[in-house]
């Protein structure tokens, strides 16, 4: 009766472990959430500011991270003119949920060195771009995330969200091994459809 006691107990806990470890559900609809989000900050840059960025606990944070939400609220704050919607592109999508596919399972961190290979089977462009995410699971956390930027010197998340060339966005949002999320999303101008 012990053995068997002992059993479900260790039963039980490694399904609560296993449990533990898993990655954050992740809605379907989050993909198109994040081209609204992006789109909000692009359409709406000082409402943003105030809705999202203004909020930020800051207590917990880095002096550079702070740095960078001042950064990118001054910019917000001082652009003139909107920036005009993206349009989500499906093979922008199928392009972006590639590389979650191929680099959560493995953990891997940045860009595939095969960039343009990619965006070529799903698509034809002018210029395009890639932001990845790693660890938030909300597209409101990950896109403030972006448009912060912090620990990237260039800000080149930032700058592809608000880059009034690009025209069309695909977002995806998977599991990571390391990070238990990542999301990508892909940027493109001069768009079309494969």
């Amino acid at each position: 009766m012990k053995t068997i006691r002992y059993l479900f107990i260790l039963l039980f806990c490694t399904v609560l472990l296993a449990g533990c470890t898993q990655a954050p559900e992740v809605s379907p609809a989050i993909s198109e959430e994040i081209i609204q989000e992006i789109n909000f900050a692009r359409t709406q840059p000082k409402q943003y500011v105030t809705q999202r960025l203004s909020i930020i606990d800051t207590s917990k944070k880095s002096e550079s991270y702070k740095q960078a939400l001042d950064e990118v609220i001054d910019q917000m704050t001082r652009m003139k003119n909107p920036l005009p919607e993206l349009t989500m592109a499906d093979g922008l999508y199928k392009c972006a949920k590639e590389w979650v596919d191929v680099s959560g399972p493995q953990g891997i961190v940045g860009h595939d060195t095969n960039l343009g290979t990619r965006f070529q089977k799903y698509c034809k462009y002018t210029t395009v771009g890639e932001n990845c995410s790693y660890g938030y699971s909300t597209a409101k956390e990950i896109v403030a995330e972006l448009l912060i930027d912090d620990g990237v010197e260039t800000r080149g998340h930032r700058q592809n969200i608000l880059a009034s060339a690009f025209t069309h966005a695909g977002a995806a949002v998977g599991s990571h091994k390391k990070y238990k999320t990542m999301c990508c999303i892909d940027f493109a101008s001069g768009y079309k459809e494969k």
